[in-house]
This record gives C-alpha cells, sequence and structure tokens, in this order.
C-alpha cells in the first residue's frame, strides 16, 4: 500500500535497531532483525506430507522445522504461491519456524516510523502489532513469537529429526 506523505503532527517514532521487511503480495510486515536465524530459498525446503498443516519443512540445527505460508491477509494456507521464493527461518521460543515470503529487504530504524495501532485495530487474534511507515510505503509490524504463535501444529511436533544425509538404507544397501 503505498503513501504519499504523512501529516507531520502525527508522525511516529523511529523504531529499536533493524527490521527485516517480509513481502506477501503487496503485504509488508516488518520484524526485528534480531528475531530472524537465516534466508533460504524455497527450494530447501521439503514439502509437507498430506495431511500435515505445515506447508514445509526446513532443516537447521540438525531438525526440521515447520515452514509456514500466509497469504495477504496474514492467513495460513498449504497452497503455496509460486511467488513464494524466500524461506525465513525465525527463533522463537525453545526453536525455530519458517515463513515462505515472496521477497526480503533490511531496513534500518532510522528509515522506520512506528505508530500504535488504533483501538479499533488492536484485535487479539492480529499479529499486527504497529503500523510502519517508510520509503512512502505502509507496512504492518509484528514480532516472530506473535506471528508463529498461530502455527498450525502441536509444540510437540514443532521439529523433528533431520534425516542424516549420509546414513545408508540398511534394508537397502
Amino acid at each position: 500500500m503505498n503513501i504519499s506523505s504523512a501529516n507531520d503532527t502525527n508522525r511516529g517514532t523511529p523504531g529499536p535497531g533493524r527490521y527485516l521487511v517480509l513481502n506477501f503480495g503487496g503485504l509488508h510486515l516488518l520484524l526485528p532483525h534480531t528475531e530472524v536465524y537465516t534466508l533460504e530459498p524455497r527450494s530447501d525446503v521439503q514439502a509437507g506430507a498430506d495431511g500435515e498443516q505445515a506447508a514445509g519443512w526446513l532443516a537447521a540445527e540438525g531438525q526440521s522445522w515447520p515452514v509456514v505460508c500466509f497469504d495477504a491477509d496474514l492467513e495460513l494456507t498449504t497452497l503455496v504461491p509460486v511467488e513464494r521464493r524466500v524461506c525465513v527461518l525465525l527463533h522463537y521460543g525453545g526453536g525455530y519456524a519458517g515463513v515462505l515470503c515472496d521477497a526480503v529487504a533490511t531496513l534500518e530504524a532510522e528509515d522506520v516510523q512506528v505508530f500504535s495501532l488504533p483501538p479499533a485495530l488492536r484485535a487479539s487474534a492480529t499479529p499486527v502489532r504497529g503500523l510502519v511507515t517508510y520509503d512512502g510505503l505502509l507496512g504492518c509490524l509484528t514480532s516472530s513469537r506473535v506471528l508463529l504463535s498461530r502455527l498450525p501444529v502441536s509444540a510437540d511436533s514443532r521439529s523433528r529429526p533431520s534425516p542424516d544425509p549420509f546414513s545408508v538404507n540398511e534394508a537397502h544397501p
């Protein structure tokens, strides 16, 4: 969403540190840069099995971590659009989870103005915690904890052992 100008009396304050901008079909979602573990190409994501609620799995730190896909309304979907080319592996809780997005960018705090959500938009179900403006664009502020608290998999299945690519299948030598 493009905005042409902001009222100087209604300007927000710069946020702390740097942000990573995740783009989902026109939606710009900003997370603190410190919450990002790594960026990986979509080709590194292993497809989820039929019936799994995760869009796929990504190997890191000896485990496979769930990867989710959001649409432009921040609703979870297992139908992954071809535009989702980047997997952002985020820290949260005691592990990681991946989010597929179209593109990513890094912003310095001084380039971002952060605004509180208006009271009417403060629904508890939304992962949006604030609004931001940067480079004439409007974005949404969140955190990995808030965004990933909506994961469709239980805490017991948020990771699984990563297959060892060097192991030999004893049934088929």
